[in-house]
Parts: structure tokens; C-alpha cells; sequence
């Protein structure tokens, strides 16, 4: 008995991990075709409030820009933030190259949240969520790479510390 246990024991592994890798791939897949879907679309302009209310027209024309879909509640959306910020910080990119865009919550929700939270770069506010439709956002943080013509060449769903790296690179 013993030895039918040590016999199918090294077996226990190798079965725990492909049942783990399924399960990321069932979790994970249709958030992952998404992104590589994402890519090479044009986007429909859409319209996002500033801080103080005033609507504002995206995507922004001839500019290349870095757009962080995000929400006040999402905690991955506040290291993701932190990461940006200190790249701009640190002079790795430019405020202007980056645009965060707060989904579905009200101008107090998320200018409450900047109060603790300072961010240095711009911060827009989409209380419909029409923009998730623009970029067919999944899931938060979400983070779109936008051409001067208005293409997205890269999308990436859910914290991503190499967005940096993809970003330095971008631009």
C-alpha cells in the first residue's frame, strides 16, 4: 500500500498544477482576449467631465496619451496610480502623457479621494461609465495606449507594474 502511495504521490503535483493553470485560464481568459482584441481599434470619441465639472471631448486628437481607467474603490487601481505618479515624479514620464479616468462614481467621490491622494497628473470623471463602452473596459485598473490618430495600440487589463515600462517606451 505504501508503495502505490509514493507511486501516484509524485503525480499530486503535477495534476495540482495544471488544474491551476486551467483555472487562471478560465478566470483570466476572457479579460486577456479582450486586451489583445483592444488592440488596433480605432476609438469612437466619448465625453468625460474635468474636476470641475466641465465636459471634455476624448480621445484627446494628434496627442498620444496613456489612459487609466480606474475607481475610487479599487484597490489595484491605487498602486497602479502610485506607480504612475512616481514615474512622473521621478521625470520618467510626463504629467500630460497620462490621463486617469474615474468610472461610474460622482465628481465628490472622486475629488474626496484626491484630497488624500495627490496625483499630478490630469483626472477625469465619467459618472455614466460611457467611456468603458469607448475602450470596452472589463475590469479596473485598466490601462489603454492611444495613438496620435486615435489607435489603440496597446490595452492591459487588471494592476500591471510593467505598464511603466510600456509607457517609458510609448512615448
Amino acid at each position: 500500500m505504501n508503495l502505490k502511495v509514493k507511486k501516484y504521490s509524485k503525480y499530486v503535483s503535477d495534476i495540482l498544477v495544471v488544474a491551476l493553470f486551467v483555472f487562471v485560464v478560465y478566470r483570466q481568459g476572457p479579460t486577456i482576449y479582450n486586451s489583445f482584441k483592444q488592440q488596433d481599434q480605432k476609438l469612437n470619441s466619448f465625453e468625460v467631465y474635468d474636476l470641475e465639472g466641465k465636459a471634455v471631448q476624448f480621445p484627446i486628437a494628434h496627442k498620444k496619451m496613456v489612459y487609466v481607467f480606474w475607481a475610487t474603490w479599487c484597490l489595484p487601481c491605487h498602486q497602479q496610480m502610485k506607480l504612475f505618479k512616481s514615474a512622473i515624479d521621478d521625470g520618467e514620464l510626463k504629467k500630460d502623457q497620462i490621463v486617469a479616468l474615474s468610472m461610474g462614481e460622482s465628481l465628490d467621490t472622486v475629488n474626496s479621494y484626491l484630497q488624500k491622494n495627490h496625483l499630478v497628473f490630469p483626472v477625469f470623471v465619467d459618472p455614466s461609465g460611457r467611456s468603458w463602452g469607448a475602450f470596452n473596459v472589463k475590469a479596473t485598473p485598466s490601462i489603454a495606449f492611444v495613438t496620435e490618430q486615435g489607435i489603440v495600440e496597446y490595452f492591459t487589463a487588471g494592476y500591471s507594474p510593467l505598464a511603466i515600462m510600456r509607457a517609458k517606451s510609448f512615448f
